[in-house]
């Protein structure tokens, strides 16, 4: 008698003799079927896969949506845009979404006005986030913390905290709404995130509203020196893939531009930082010939840091126009005067300090 084995096929059981015949018809025509059936579902899920895979390659192509720190990726927020422009709301499926188109229009409602040009509503909307919205931590980070709702646009405007990328999606989000291009730029590192938004010139410029927000924080004085900036500027300070973005090249809605006063005699220059630097000023801007001797400029702008010591410093940047205008763009820092107290303030204070770690050296 021949031996018989058990083989186990697509989930069917099939009796076969030594040599391989099949001893069923009657199975062998329903295990063919159930293989074809099997075949189809794998068929099916490769497509799904591969078409899930393809997705993920679009959005891992896109210089915006990138993964921060391989732990936090930036979403599109282009639904909500979308809802706001339309006035549907219907597509919007979760409660946050939804709160944040209702939190998002009544912003624009209460900054902005029709007869607003583009520009105008977004120097209204840098100017209120840089004086409503609290930054988190004191580092450049764009990984969220806490509850994670420093990096939403909802978490942005309910709690009015943020991180960089908060800034940076927040901003996005409110520029889309107005009808603008507006994108997330990221680091080499991805440690910091702003933005480039399209004005109604046709041409791009680079916005951080968080170096904005945090250049001063205990000042009401509003800091535009990263306000409208051209790649050329903006690379000075920042590396980032610039060609996987549109490039920064505006000047005519520049806030250098648009503000800058005409400086006839440079030799005033010292004298015009020293009352600005007094009245507590974050950045100011001067039309100078595109002659001026920047050698002299240097040597006032590094003696007078000199000068300041660790309560300060004062840095110089040049914008050149079209016409050949050159605007010379200044910023100012302050060190915090709560930041230089004397142990000598708190009393025994000295005596702990000694006690942990050592006696200081006369």
């Amino acid at each position: 008698m021949n031996k018989k084995f058990l083989a186990i096929l697509g989930g069917g059981l099939i009796t076969v003799s030594a040599v391989g015949t099949i001893l069923s018809t009657s199975l062998t025509f329903q295990m063919s079927n159930k293989i074809t059936d099997r075949i189809s579902v794998v068929q099916d899920n490769v497509t799904t896969l591969s078409q899930a895979m393809i997705e993920e390659k679009k959005t891992d192509d896109d210089p915006q949506y990138v993964t921060i720190a391989s732990q936090y990726p930036i979403l599109d927020t282009s639904n909500i845009s979308d809802a706001y422009i339309t006035q549907d709301s219907s597509k919007l499926t979760t409660p946050e979404d939804k709160e944040t188109l209702q939190l998002a229009s009544e912003l624009l409602k209460k900054i902005t006005t029709d007869k607003m040009s583009l520009y105008e509503k977004e120097l209204e909307i840098h100017d209120w986030m840089a004086t409503n919205i609290v930054y988190e931590g004191n580092n450049l980070s764009s990984i969220p913390t806490g509850n994670g709702a420093t990096h939403t646009p909802y978490g942005v405007l309910k709690y009015k905290k943020a991180v960089c990328v908060g800034y940076a999606t927040t901003f996005k989000l409110l520029m889309n709404m107005l009808g603008a291009d507006c994108m997330v730029e990221h680091d080499n590192d991805f440690s910091h995130s702003w933005n480039v938004v399209k004005l109604d010139d046709g041409q791009w410029y680079i916005v951080d509203n968080y170096y904005d927000s945090c250049n001063n924080p205990n000042s009401k004085v509003i800091s535009h020196a990263n306000f409208n900036l051209t790649n050329d500027i903006f690379t000075i300070d920042h590396a980032f893939q610039t060609e996987n973005y549109p490039v920064a090249a505006g000047t005519k809605y520049s806030y250098a531009a648009q503000n800058a006063v005409d400086l006839k005699d440079i030799k005033q220059l010292p004298k015009l930082l020293s009352q600005n630097y007094k009245k507590k000023q974050l950045d100011c801007y001067y039309k100078v010939s595109k002659d001026v001797d920047c050698n002299y400029i240097a040597a006032v702008i590094n003696g007078a840091s000199l000068r300041l010591g660790e309560a300060g410093s004062i840095n110089a940047e040049y914008l050149k126009l079209p016409d050949d205008t050159v605007i010379l763009t200044i910023t100012f820092i302050y060190m915090d005067d709560n930041l230089t107290a004397d142990e000598s303030s708190y009393p025994k204070l000295t005596d702990e300090l000694d006690k942990y770690f050592g006696q200081t050296m006369e």
